[in-house]
């Protein structure tokens, strides 16, 4: 594959830096939302709800298991949850990545884990 040369000029240079400072921009809005409200909101954890939230899917219906009761969820594109709206909720995890809904590693098992004697 060979690619041609990139024109770098004024034009091109003022360009580049509005859009990586959009971007920026962008970054910092989002940090500042996660900030304001670390474990997320809607069932999704702080990273999911305000980091992540562009999620790009292909335009196709998907059905996809819950991670753990393996109820098939129906999605309008590509893009889908790791866990079903109740078990997400039930365990305090978020519904697209299955990370706890607060970022905490919790010592004590999750409801869906074995209780350990």
């Amino acid at each position: 594959m060979h690619q041609r040369a990139k024109a770098i000029n004024r034009s091109t240079i003022a360009w580049s830096n509005s859009q990586a400072r959009q971007r920026v921009d962008d970054l910092r809005r989002r940090l500042a939302a996660f900030d304001a409200n670390p474990s997320g909101q809607d069932g999704y954890c702080g990273y999911c709800s305000c980091i992540s939230s562009d999620r790009i899917g292909g335009a196709a219906i998907t059905t996809r298991p819950c991670g753990l009761c393996d109820h098939q969820m129906t999605f309008s594109n590509t893009s889908t949850d790791a866990l079903c709206q109740d078990c997400g909720q039930a365990n305090g995890l978020c519904r697209r990545c299955g990370a706890d809904v607060e970022l905490k590693d919790r010592r004590k098992p999750y409801p869906f884990e074995p209780s350990v004697p």
